[in-house]
Formats: structure tokens, sequence, C-alpha cells
């Protein structure tokens, strides 16, 4: 095997595909990027056995073939060495069971598994097709993400819950605490489908789709789902389980609508955060006749008091959530103006934008 191409490039190619690479692997091929060589194309590839990642360059004026092959190199170790090499030309060649990086007089060797030995995934088949724009999706995703569990026992709630139905497709994260949904309006019905995406495909999916403007192609199998952006492609396992009934969770009923600028919000829960207790993030929110009064207390006995004005159809109404999943919804809310709604002291609070249906953010209450 033996090919020259542009550092840049290779560089580009290695930073995709190295976000399936675990850390800590019980087989050590799963730490190695595999490298294919044909004579029309060069691909890498990288997985942890639940996502794959692969980059299929073309060949090019930055991209020859000079001869083919196969092997797998250590992801780590070949990223850092390309990242510290100049821009230009670099040359990869296979010596014996040794992986030659060059560039200008510079020469790297580097340890290999054989190709064979690398574990690509089951795609299974596609049952359902389509295209979308990918900053529609990775819209879904930035806006939901955040509310994903980490390392719950309740495994299906360690992912995001990606659904379509009729023309609507559909993103929800929840982690038992809070509840994240955002809704795209799709050109037409794709089919309907519902699948749940494990934590790091999502991580990773959004990425990718974060940085392409056109469309991407999803396949949706029964065990998979696929999606296929420029010369990336994706794949992860699908979590086997059912998601909780995430609509039984939005609250019907409130006793106080409140509408109150977004960033004096922000900077009131963020004032409040800095004395409010470690282990739990409590803050007291108390609807006044011209804004909320936002109350905390740590467990040294500092207190905060602070006002945020707003407009407020019933006073009277306390509440207490954490203070971080309320930071984490104004985090990711584009407006200006929020509508916070509240019911009693056991009911969920409600936030959405000002005037916008299909974001919508769901928060327990506290006892503090």
């Amino acid at each position: 095997m033996k090919i020259i191409i542009d550092r840049d490039v290779l560089l580009g190619a290695l930073q995709t595909v190295s976000g399936a690479i675990e850390r800590r692997q019980t087989l050590a091929v799963l730490s190695n990027i595999l490298l294919e060589a044909e004579s029309d194309f060069v691909r890498l590839s990288a997985t942890d056995l639940e996502i794959e990642l692969s980059v299929t360059l073309k060949a090019s004026s930055t991209v020859k073939v000079l001869e083919t092959g196969a092997i797998t190199v250590s992801g780590k170790k070949w990223l850092d060495v390309v990242k510290t090499l100049p821009t230009g030309e670099i040359e990869l060649s296979l010596d014996s069971s040794k992986f030659i990086v060059r560039s200008g007089r510079s020469r790297f060797t580097l340890t290999t598994l054989p190709a064979v030995d690398f574990p690509h995934l089951e795609e299974g088949i596609g049952t359902i097709e389509f295209s979308i724009d990918a900053p529609l999706l990775a819209d879904l995703i930035e806006k939901t993400q955040f509310a994903m569990a980490v390392q719950d026992v309740r495994y299906f709630l360690n992912g995001l819950l990606l659904e379509s139905e009729e023309q609507c497709l559909r993103a929800v994260a929840t982690d038992g605490h809070r509840l994240a949904l955002a809704e795209q309006t799709l050109p037409q019905s794709v089919g309907d489908f519902s699948v749940i995406i494990p934590r790091k495909g999502v991580l990773e999916l959004g990425r990718i789709v974060g940085h392409v403007n056109d469309k991407v192609k999803v396949v949706v199998g029964s065990n998979h789902i696929r999606l296929t952006a420029g010369e990336t492609k994706f794949t992860s396992k699908l979590i086997d389980s059912k998601f909780p009934n995430y609509k039984q969770v939005l609250p019907k009923a409130h006793e106080c609508h409140v509408g109150v600028d977004k960033e004096a919000f922000r900077e009131a829960l963020q004032r409040t955060a800095i004395v409010s207790s470690d282990k739990y993030k409590g803050v007291r929110i108390v609807a006044q006749e011209d804004g909320l009064l936002l109350y905390a207390r740590s467990s040294e006995q500092d207190e905060a008091e602070v006002f945020v004005a707003a407009e407020v159809s019933r006073p009277g109404v306390e509440i207490g959530f954490n203070v971080q999943y309320l930071l984490d919804i104004t985090n990711v809310v584009e407006g200006e103006s929020l509508e916070v709604l509240l019911g009693d002291v056991n009911s969920s609070v409600l936030i959405k934008e000002k005037g916008v249906d299909n974001r919508l953010y769901v928060v327990m209450p506290m006892r503090l």
C-alpha cells in the first residue's frame, strides 16, 4: 500500500472518524482506524461496536493511490502525528506489518493490526429512507440533546427519540427530571417510524450535521440508523426498548402564565446559582405582580434573592426547580422572550419561546 495525500485532507478525515474511538477498549483493534486504499478512493473507518464512522476520499490531485491495500493503525497516535506535521503532501505506506508516515524528511513508523480483524457494524436492511436538509436535523438535535440521561439504569433514557408522524419529524430527550421536545415539518411524509439513538451516536450525529449545509440521506432500519453526508457515513445501533410516553409528561393546566425576557431571566438564574446548593442546585421561584423573585440558599446558609421583571398573570405561585436545568433551556432557546407556564407546587413547568409551539421544555419541580 502506498498513498500520497494532502495533510489537511487527511487531518480532516482523521478528526471525523476519531469520534467513534473509545479510549477504554477490551479489543485492541477498536482503538485503531481502518485504512483502505483502492485504485479510485481511500476510506478511513472507526467503530466502538455501537457506532461506526467512515470517510471516503475519492482519488484526486490531493489523494493519490499508488498501491492498493488495507490495514488498521492506532487512531490516537496517527492523529497526533498528522496534527504536528506541516501543510503539504504526506506519504503513507506499508512495510511488512509496519505503517510508515513520511512528510519531508520526517518519518514515523507505527504498529498495525490486520484489516480483517476490524469489526464492521451489521447494518441490516433499511425500512425507511429519506433526505433532509442537514441544518434542520442539526437544529432538532441541538435543541434536545442536553436533556438526555447519562449512564442511567433506565438505558432507554440514555439516548434520543427520533420519530416521524406524517410530515412531522420529532426529537425528544428526557432524563426523568426534565424533557426537551423539538419538531420540524417536512415537505412530505417519509413514513412513520420511532427509534432511540444512543447518547454517543446522538453527539456524533450532531457534530457531523452541524458542519453540513446540504441535504443528508437517512436510512432507518429495525436495529440501526445510517446517515450519509457527502463523503462521511455514520452508522449507529439503536436502543432496543420503548421510550416513555412523553405526551403524558407535558403539562395540560397552568395556574400562572409568565412572559419574561430570556437574557434577563438567564442572568437572574446565573446570579442565584452562585449560592445554590452544590448538590441539588435548587432555586425557588416566586411569582409576584411585576415579576419573578428567585431565591436560593446554600448548605453554609448563604442566601441570594434576585428579582427579574416579567408579565405575570397570577401572583403567589411558588415552586422550586434545579437551576441548572433552567439555564440549559435558556442556552438553546433562540428567541428574545420566554413563556414560562407554572402550575402548583407539585406540577412541572413548561417553558417555550414566545409564539413558538414546536419547541417545548418541561422541568419537574423540587422540594426545597
